[in-house]
């Protein structure tokens, strides 16, 4: 037991450490994909983009007692999947976005440039619990790299969205079916030093990294995981989209 906390202990530091970056999209892969052409996920403003967007797919579970994970939109054409998750607490939380930590500026993920405060901070001043949300795959668990992105954003009510890019490997047929690996852990005060999930930062001109405690640990007991289960239908038009907005 005490071994496996040691790694999840480990494996969030990493995790943290990745969040001081500057940047407010977590990218993982290395080869640029392509934008989705000319079309927004949230808003469609022509009916050629409303022809291929799929609005709630046929899916299965991604219901807990912390957290619903409910694909909102998707968009598929046998070579990319871009899918759009809604993260909707079900108690008083403060979802965090995988690559951020509670030292990390709310303003990333609100949006918000006067928003001064850290996530943690925010939580605290609005008696929120703080809670570290995952996705994967489960072409991801058998060494097939299947979310490339992901894009976040969190909205007043308290929905985590998030925004995955996806490829797609060769497959029979249109319809494309797969699992979304789904958790949601609680940060609880730790009690000590020993326990906390570390975060990492650079100082100036430094090589190596300085580590500090965050002041938490995981909630292990209380931890949901869940599996997101859905289907998405070729939309067969990636021929014929062009981009309308630059890759910045």
């Amino acid at each position: 037991m005490k071994t496996i906390k040691t790694m999840m202990k480990t494996l969030l530091a990493l995790i943290l450490l990745l969040a001081v970056a500057p940047c407010a999209l977590p990218a993982y892969a290395e080869e640029a994909l392509p934008p989705l052409s000319g079309l927004s996920l949230y808003e469609p403003d022509a009916e050629e983009d409303t022809a291929i967007l799929a609005t709630e797919p046929p899916q299965e579970g991604g219901t807990g007692e912390l957290a619903d994970f409910q694909l909102r939109e998707a968009v598929y054409d046998e070579e990319y999947a871009y899918l759009v998750v809604d993260v909707t607490p079900k108690q008083e939380l403060l979802l965090i976005a995988p690559g951020y930590g509670p030292e990390d500026p709310m303003h990333l993920l609100m949006g918000d440039s006067a928003n001064s405060l850290t996530i943690g901070e925010y939580a605290e001043q609005n008696d929120l619990q703080m809670a570290y949300v995952t996705i994967s795959s489960a072409l991801d668990a058998l060494g097939e790299e299947f979310i490339h992105s992901i894009d976040c954003h969190w909205e007043e009510d308290g929905t985590l969205r998030l925004t995955l890019t996806c490829t797609v490997s060769e497959q029979e047929g249109s319809a494309f079916t797969s699992t979304l690996q789904c958790s949601v852990m609680p940060f609880i005060p730790a009690a000590s030093e020993e326990d906390a999930i570390l975060y990492g930062y650079y100082e100036e001109n430094a090589d190596e990294p300085t580590y500090a405690s965050t002041g938490y640990a995981m909630d292990e007991e209380n931890r949901q995981e869940t599996e997101l289960v859905f289907t998405l239908d070729d939309a067969n038009r990636h021929n014929t989209l062009a981009s309308s907005q630059s890759a910045e």
